[in-house]
């Protein structure tokens, strides 16, 4: 794919069969099928033809701990995403050969434990227009009660939260900051915040500027900068994010400047 747009959600649904099942069947029917998978897996190669009449077996991939249910449409590929399922899973390790195995201790459970990721292709998706890749991030949203999203350009999201870091012998490259429950990781084209963060950074404070702001159903609130993702990178765009950051407070959203300051984060659990 090329010029990838990017969305990505984050919810604390629990994958239950019943969630796992609607999700995939939301994809599955946006718009008659236009985003429907023709093939899925559970890990990669994506080789497993998709059946929307039968979702048994996705379900099973993803109900399971720390699995995921992959999926790509169109060859050469115009979609290529992922649901996957952060609750921990069991680990069991051994000392040496020959040694008992333990269960080692359980990592703590995310607050986000349902997260979703899909790339589209940027030629296809201008193709079938770009409103339709907006309408889908949105109701996805809205199908997986996720509490923080975005649309962006993948040159957008790179150059926000794409780190590389360089020692003396290694060097280490990866994604930073996209876990909303340490801190939001950035605005994009589109950032949607579901009701515990518009309560948290204030209704009032993200409605009023610049950029245009939608309210959603359930209390979400969208936020758009531009009038389309080629404007993301555009120092107006990039001027009106900045501003937007500083009134609803720096110290809450991830800066790849400043990627390892602790961020303000809303209670969770309260």
């Amino acid at each position: 794919m090329k010029n990838e747009i990017v969305m990505q959600l984050f919810s604390r649904r629990v994958l239950t069969e019943q969630i796992a099942s609607s999700q995939i069947r939301a994809l599955s029917d946006f718009e008659d099928g236009l985003m429907r998978p023709e093939k899925c897996d559970l890990h990669e190669p994506i080789r497993m033809a998709f059946n929307a009449d039968d979702l048994r077996e996705p379900v099973r991939w993803l109900t399971h701990p720390s699995a995921w249910f992959m999926y790509k449409k169109g060859k050469p590929t115009n979609i290529l995403g992922w649901i996957k399922n952060e609750m921990p899973g069991e680990v069991w390790v051994s000392e040496g050969p020959g040694k008992p195995s333990r269960l080692a201790p359980r990592r703590a459970q995310p607050i986000f434990v349902n997260n979703w990721t899909s790339y589209f292709d940027g030629t296809w998706s201008k193709k079938i227009g770009i409103e339709k890749v907006r309408k889908f991030s949105v109701e996805m949203f809205r199908a997986s009660e996720s509490e923080f999203g975005f649309l962006t350009t993948s040159s957008d999201l790179d150059a926000k939260n794409y780190l590389i870091t360089e020692q003396e012998f290694t060097k280490s490259v990866g994604y930073e900051g996209l876990d909303p429950e340490h801190g939001m990781p950035g605005l994009y084209w589109i950032t949607i915040f579901g009701p515990r963060l518009v309560s948290w950074l204030g209704a009032e404070a993200l409605t009023s500027g610049p950029g245009l702001a939608e309210q959603l159903e359930s209390g979400a609130i969208l936020l758009q900068f531009g009038e389309s993702p080629d404007d993301c990178r555009s120092s107006k765009v990039l001027d009106e994010q900045r501003r937007t950051i500083e009134r609803l407070g720096e110290m809450k959203f991830f800066d790849i400047r400043f990627p390892n300051r602790k961020l303000e984060s809303p209670n969770w659990d309260g």
